[in-house]
């Protein structure tokens, strides 16, 4: 099942790192946190690959399935909430990059 790319997962607030002269480096916020999202996509991709089918529920009767199903799909959302906060964070740090530049220009 791919995921919704439209999906707002996290609807609550959440706190972004600020850039500033005593924090992390730009480069390293941006490296970790690109990393993460990388290594997410590829965990998702790998996620997604592994065959899920009734036929492996069956034999626990007729309810198992459902539940495998409805825990995937938990398992899912949580993805997807990762996901999405940390394309949120980057993009936090992505302005907060762009504004600072901007106050450096004449």
């Amino acid at each position: 099942m791919p995921l919704d790319k439209n999906d707002q997962s996290l609807t609550t607030a959440h706190v972004n790192p600020i850039l500033h002269i005593n924090g992390s480096s730009l480069k390293s916020l941006n490296d970790s946190y690109a990393a993460a999202d990388k290594a997410l996509h590829e965990f998702i991709q790998n996620w997604q690959r592994i065959e899920f089918n009734a036929r492996d529920y069956y034999p626990q009767g007729p309810d198992a399935y459902p539940a495998a199903r409805d825990e995937r799909d938990e398992i899912d959302r949580h993805l997807r909430s990762v996901r999405d906060y940390l394309r949120r964070i980057r993009e936090a740090i992505r302005q907060q990059d762009a504004d600072i530049e901007a106050t450096r220009r004449p």
